[in-house]
């Protein structure tokens, strides 16, 4: 007796298994794209949540920035452990939910353990302070700065923790700020990127360099703060650095398909977004050509303001 069962035979099988590939390659990166959209999502919102903190900040300290730093790093280490160090985000803790909400959540280092070295020896963080520490400073969450909270050398103010009358932080009052809603406040940051195709390395950077810093004509537009011989800086941009950490002065455009753009860095620039958040409390995501308006980028500073009406960094 014959049974009445029947197979699959090796040519409907192999229908079944490229429609299953077809539907798979069509699938696949809608879902991707909807889970970056999701995660840019939640990137904003946090975003929103620590720009709101800020106004809590000003409120109980005469409305000043928060300090970058309140210690200089040295080329040795960070000093995570001395009493005295902090930086902007520690700072406002107290104001701010959660200290992870700092992270952006398409870093694929932002981790507890990704985060919890030292930025200088590379150390993990021997107590709880020291991880904090090493956490926030690898925060993505960047601070503008340069106009916001300088770390200046001074002519004769001394360093509490040096000892010596040179290095120190400045904290800039709000009431120096022109357009609060066109004033970038803090944005998605990179610490470091890997040579060989330029991926995220190491987290983001709790404070980052302009595009440009001198008017056309050569004014100096960062603010005057008395007693200051200079700045400490990270290099500005460097545009045909392509794989460099400060391609974007430390932004990076993580909501993007691929974060390893290599070579094509800064041509591929406007397919991805940075998050920004203005010191007005609002935020949103701009593209690398939004946030350089009205600046002639060039290495270093090397380009000028043309644009003062477009350009968001300074406090005019």
């Amino acid at each position: 007796m014959q049974s009445s069962k029947k197979g699959f035979t090796l040519i409907e099988l192999l229908v079944v298994i490229a429609i299953i590939a077809i539907l798979a390659a069509i699938l696949f990166p809608v879902f991707a794209q909807a889970k970056e959209a999701a995660k840019k999502t939640s990137c904003l919102s946090n975003f929103n949540g620590v720009s709101k903190a800020f106004h809590l900040y000003f409120g109980d300290w005469d409305d000043h920035m928060p300090l970058v730093n309140y210690c200089p790093c040295s080329i040795t280490h960070c000093t995570g452990s001395n009493p005295e160090q902090s930086n902007w985000i520690l700072d406002m803790q107290p104001y701010i939910a959660n200290i992870k909400y700092t992270r952006c959540p398409s870093d694929p280092n932002a981790t507890d353990r990704g985060l919890d070295r030292d930025p200088i020896t590379g150390a993990p963080g021997a107590n709880q302070r020291e991880r904090y520490f090493n956490w926030t400073t690898k925060a993505n969450h960047g601070l503008n700065s340069q106009y916001l909270a300088p770390m200046v050398r001074y002519t004769t103010a001394i360093n509490r923790c040096t000892g010596l009358p040179q290095d120190g932080p400045a904290a800039i009052n709000m009431s120096r700020v022109a357009q609060p809603s066109e004033t970038i406040a803090i944005l998605d940051s990179i610490w470091d990127r890997a040579p060989s195709n330029g991926a995220p390395v190491d987290g983001g950077n709790w404070a980052l360099d302009p595009p440009c810093r001198f008017y056309t004509g050569g004014e100096n537009s960062f603010p005057a703060i008395g007693g200051v011989l200079g700045i400490w800086w990270f290099g500005g941009w460097n545009p045909t650095s392509p794989t460099a950490w400060n391609t974007f002065g430390g932004a990076f455009p993580y909501h993007l398909a691929s974060k390893a753009m290599g070579a094509q860095t800064w041509t591929r620039r406007n397919e991805g977004v940075v998050t920004v958040s203005f010191l007005d409390g609002h935020s949103k995501p701009l593209r690398i050509d939004r946030i350089t308006a009205g600046c002639d980028v060039r290495n270093a500073w090397g380009g000028f303001i043309f644009d003062r009406e477009s350009y968001i960094w300074d406090l005019q």
